[in-house]
């Protein structure tokens, strides 16, 4: 294919969508979602290739979820611009967010060089920023929030499905060398199975929690439990199987009755997959006999974490710059690295290399945008709409399950999913909290309305 039918075939594509998006604005943000985990699709664009090849193959910083964020973005600032009812919210999560996109710009400038990744690592996140916004700018209904739901569960469903049909075949899309090892591990449309697990994890949780509405059928959630938790153990990706007990703890600890049977049996269900997928290779068996060996079970990994802290140490307050944790590591504390530097250089831990790049200063944003997602989630729920708040634990766990397993295999921030679910939780809140004021004015009469307005029903 030249690329002059390439770019033929992106200008329709890109028109047609832009058409789409313009007059139907509520598919933004399940477009947005189907086409995050096609990470594939960077193998299709012959221009702004990187320097990093996967399996062999080069491929682009574009792939189908940018071009797609980038006409959701131009569509926003139209909407945004000629119709005046809308508006979008000063919420203190995308306050922080800003104030932390802020202080990675300038971050370098205090430790007096600037890391050739953070420009980057800056872009990405001021792109992942306006994902976040655009996201809860579309989210204004239960309809649409529902319809971005089931654009999750279906995505995965398929990958998941698709995940089982490419372990038994042996057939890869692409990046083969997952086949060496003997392990097989399944990738389906992500460059890295780790990643891959982290979306099975969540599709997991989603389906546990969404038995107890009826927005998707039954019986479609439950293939996603049993495919989902089968896939999820074929990816060989232990930081995601630890993650998936930690989200099924978390809901039997907050939900009740009914609610907490359901998790119960999901659990069962998971636990009955383990000796299947123990069946289908004894290296599956093996990895799993490995996470009981404490902090060894780590490997490499520990290293790397340790040289994060001590970088993080001799940076205390402003950190080496975003982006910049291989470039120090391996110049400045290779002797801390795992052989040298000459093995992985990434510390597969979020939380660390935040600390390391980004000093105290930057922890202390990140916790900040944290807490006042934790606000988010505990005003929405205080409103008691059902099923908004089965919803609401979905976009919340989401976000926390990406939090806790980014500390096994990093990309926190760097997570465009971590970023949708914060700006659905915002948009949840939003409309309970609209929810709440309408059930207030209903309860007066017209005349004690009127009195009242300017004191307890503030519309702005």
């Amino acid at each position: 294919m030249t690329i002059v039918l390439l770019a033929a075939l992106l200008s329709l594509f890109g028109c047609g969508l832009f058409a789409l998006f313009l007059l139907r604005p509520q598919y933004i943000v399940p477009a947005i979602i189907v086409a995050l985990p096609l990470e594939i699709t960077k193998m299709f664009f012959p221009f702004l290739l990187l320097e990093k090849t996967v399996g062999g193959n080069s491929v682009s910083i574009m792939d189908f979820s940018r071009i797609i964020l980038c006409i959701s973005f131009v569509t926003f600032i139209i909407h945004f611009l000629t119709q005046s009812r809308l508006k979008i919210h000063g919420h203190k999560i995308l306050f922080f967010s800003a104030l932390f996109l802020v202080y990675s710009i300038i971050s370098p400038f205090f430790i007096g060089s600037i890391p050739q990744r953070a420009w980057i690592e800056t872009s990405r996140l001021g792109a992942h920023i306006c994902l976040c916004i655009i996201t809860a700018y579309y989210l204004g209904s239960i309809k649409n929030i529902e319809f971005a739901l089931k654009s999750f569960i279906y995505t995965n469903l398929i990958i998941s499905i698709f995940g089982v049909f490419q372990y038994f075949t042996g057939y890869y899309l692409w990046n083969e060398g997952l086949t060496t090892h003997g392990m097989n591990r399944i990738n389906v449309t992500f460059a890295d199975p780790n990643i891959l697990s982290r979306y099975l994890v969540i599709l997991v949780i989603f389906s546990i929690i969404l038995l107890n509405t009826s927005v998707i059928r039954k019986w479609i959630l439950l293939l996603s439990i049993v495919f989902g938790s089968l896939s999820l153990l074929l990816t060989f990706s232990r930081g995601a199987w630890l993650s998936l007990p930690i989200g099924i703890g978390l809901l039997l600890w907050y939900l009740r009755g009914t609610a907490k049977s359901v998790v119960i049996i999901s659990a069962v269900i998971f636990v009955m997959m383990i000796p299947m997928a123990s069946a289908l290779s004894s290296l599956l068996s093996d990895r799993m006999a490995s996470l009981s060996g404490g902090l060894d079970a780590l490997g490499p990994r520990k290293d790397l974490i340790i040289t994060g802290f001590h970088i993080y140490w001799d940076h205390l307050f402003f950190g080496t710059g975003i982006g910049s944790f291989v470039e120090t590591a391996v110049n400045n504390y290779s002797f801390l690295l795992p052989y040298g530097g000459r093995y992985v250089t990434h510390s597969h831990c979020a939380f660390v290399t935040i600390m390391a790049e980004l000093g105290t200063i930057g922890v202390m944003l990140l916790l900040l945008i944290l807490k006042e997602l934790y606000n988010s989630f505990v005003k929405a729920k205080a409103s008691n709409m059902e099923p908004m708040r089965s919803y609401l634990l979905c976009s919340f766990f989401a976000c926390v399950l990406i939090f806790v397993n980014a500390q096994s295999i990093g990309r926190l921030i760097e997570e465009p999913l971590l970023w949708v679910f914060m700006g659905m939780t915002i948009a949840i809140e939003e409309i309970c909290k609209k929810n709440t004021v309408d059930n207030i004015c209903s309860a007066f009469s017209e005349s004690e309305f009127l009195d009242m307005k300017s004191k307890t029903c503030r519309y702005g």
